[in-house]
């Protein structure tokens, strides 16, 4: 790189400072890039993207009680021309479709190596898109004719990225109390989003969204 080449400027945006501060030690050792802003929020992370002008954002999916990918349809509304990598806790084919269908150019996990982080950087700045290889067979298996998951988890695609979070905690046998403690809610906003979700689910009672919850988190991988 030529001295006088500019880097390429990164802000990123993740409710873990710590997370942060590795991902940005990642970036600026290489010499043609820098992290030039950090957010942990939606409306912080818009303000520092307007004014400055960042040649990318690496977003995480999850921030608090907010989606990451609010920020990603924000952007797009506000004909931001900035593409965005999604940088995820979170491994399964449902979030990688819902990423790229809100609009960002690169979905990777946070449990995947500094090396595989920084291609996927460098991928997605050249203009390209970033799916590992693991979660391209994911999607890809999910989109096969014939595959029994398609027709029977089909219907979770419906549920909003809350009610998602929350079919899980469900799945991961996470008691009404500590769902709605988790989520900063109120039993009765619990209540509603179970609601919610059953209908979507076409499902009947609570025993039937459990025992729904716990064989798709078994089995969506």
């Amino acid at each position: 790189m030529s001295i006088n080449a500019e880097k390429r400027r990164i802000v990123l945006v993740d409710d873990h400072p710590m997370i942060r501060e590795h991902i940005a030690r990642i970036l600026n050792k290489e010499p043609d890039m820098e992290v030039i802003g950090e957010a942990d929020n939606v409306q912080e992370a818009l303000a520092i993207i307007q004014t400055s002008k960042p040649h990318l954002a690496i977003v995480d999916m999850t921030l608090c009680d907010e989606s990451g990918l609010d920020l990603v349809k924000i952007l797009k509304v506000l004909s931001i021309p900035v593409p965005v990598l999604v940088l995820t806790m979170h491994d399964d084919s449902i979030r990688a479709e819902r990423a790229f269908r809100a609009g960002v150019q690169g979905f990777i996990t946070k449990h995947q190596s500094t090396k595989e982080i920084i291609a996927a950087v460098r991928l997605v700045l050249a203009g390209k898109m970033y799916l590992s290889e693991d979660m391209v067979g994911m999607v890809l298996k999910k989109l096969t004719p014939g595959q029994p998951k398609d027709v029977k988890y089909h219907s979770v695609d419906r549920l909003s990225n809350q009610e998602l979070k929350i079919l899980e905690a469900i799945g991961n046998g996470q008691s009404s109390r500590a769902i709605a403690r988790a989520f900063t809610i109120t039993d009765g906003t619990l209540s509603t989003y179970r609601r919610r979700i059953k209908k979507k689910l076409d499902l009947k009672n609570h025993n039937d969204l459990r025992h729904f919850a716990i064989k798709w988190l078994s089995e969506r991988d």
